[in-house]
């Protein structure tokens, strides 16, 4: 058994700005320090300088791609840990979307990971919980147990469910003099 035990509910979270930041992460939401590079590809979005934060300022967000333009976002996935919801507080103006699995390639890391690393858990996780997922039904959910899985005699997988945080339509407004980056 493990960290992630069959049919354990997992939320893990798509950063791209400053959630991709270790200490942002840990101490805004208490969220794990271990984060995995991935790309976002063909799940509609495009990284830009769109959310106007209360304070005034422009910040990075997530907003639809137009026509023609390539919907892929860089990023990292994280455990969001035991209280999703602290994070929902701490990206206040934005919404929390859930992202379907056949978005998310897992990227190389720089480092050697292994089982006994809970980046290297992390890791294998989101790759299992992506690979060789088909594309029809159930396509919202990251993973979770198949049919199959869940019979006699065999692991089912935990159940991941990866979200992001995209700005409500409110809070959309492109950087300009008065609300800089």
């Amino acid at each position: 058994e493990g960290r992630f035990d069959a049919m354990t509910l997992v939320d893990l979270i798509f950063g791209f700005g400053s959630l991709i930041c270790r200490s942002s992460r840990m101490r805004d939401a208490g969220a794990s320090p271990c984060a995995i590079p991935v790309r976002l590809d063909g799940f509609g979005y495009v990284r830009s300088w769109c959310f106007r934060s209360s304070t005034g300022f422009t910040a990075l967000g997530l907003r639809l791609a137009e026509a023609g333009e390539a919907d892929k976002v860089n990023g990292v996935v994280f455990e969001a840990g035991q209280d999703l919801f602290s994070l929902d507080r701490r990206e206040v103006g934005y919404t929390r979307v859930k992202i379907p699995r056949h978005s998310v390639t897992v990227l190389p890391c720089d480092t050697t990971l292994t089982d006994d690393d809970d980046d290297g858990v992390l890791h294998r996780l989101l790759t299992e919980a992506t690979e060789g997922m088909d594309t029809a039904a159930n396509a919202s959910e990251v993973a979770g147990p198949s049919e199959e899985e869940s019979g006699a005699g065999r692991s089912a997988r935990p159940v991941v469910n990866l979200w992001t945080y995209v700005p409500m339509a409110e809070s959309l407004a492109v950087a300009d003099e008065d609300h800089p980056i």
